[in-house]
């Protein structure tokens, strides 16, 4: 979503029935006609994706532009949050232990940021993929990012980072 008032959110399944849905958000009432949903009116004010412990693959793709996407790790090892630029964060929760989490530049310049948390947090980041290891939390794939920016809140932080790395 581009703001609070309007933009598109697209969820695509690709497991067991494929199927796409596409909501175009306004600051009218909307509906979603698959499961008999009419909306409020007002703003579009947070998204999160429940992967119901299902072992879910979630992908947020940056814009065709430079982006800042930050990554904020929630309370669980599979949880958190994704923002690209200043656009609707979208938090996700419950991927499961082999849930899998990727970031998709989708062109321009773009950097991921990942902020650690307020504890002693262990990052790895994976030769050749960049893929980005906190702590035994779910990894974060990469796919188009040129800048990655580590960020960790606590002095007795460890940073490993494997080259060569896409970066």
């Amino acid at each position: 979503p581009t703001n609070v008032d309007g933009g598109v959110f697209s969820l695509t399944q690709s497991g067991g029935n494929p199927d796409t849905s596409t909501i175009t958000l306004t600051s009218a009432p909307f509906t979603i006609p698959a499961i008999n949903y009419t909306s409020s009116a007002g703003g579009f004010e947070s998204a999160t994706y429940d992967g119901q412990g299902g072992d879910a693959g979630l992908t947020v793709m940056g814009t065709t532009g430079d982006d800042a996407i930050t990554h904020t790790a929630g309370g669980a090892n599979d949880a958190g949050a994704l923002a690209v630029n200043s656009l609707l964060a979208l938090s996700y929760k419950n991927l499961g232990a082999s849930g899998t989490l990727m970031v998709a530049g989708n062109g321009g310049t773009d950097t991921l940021a990942v902020d650690g948390s307020a504890n002693n947090d262990a990052f790895t980041v994976d030769a050749t993929t960049g893929t980005v290891h906190m702590n035994n939390r779910t990894p974060i794939d990469q796919t188009g990012i040129a800048n990655l920016v580590l960020n960790g809140y606590n002095p007795n932080n460890t940073f490993t980072l494997n080259a060569p790395l896409p970066y």
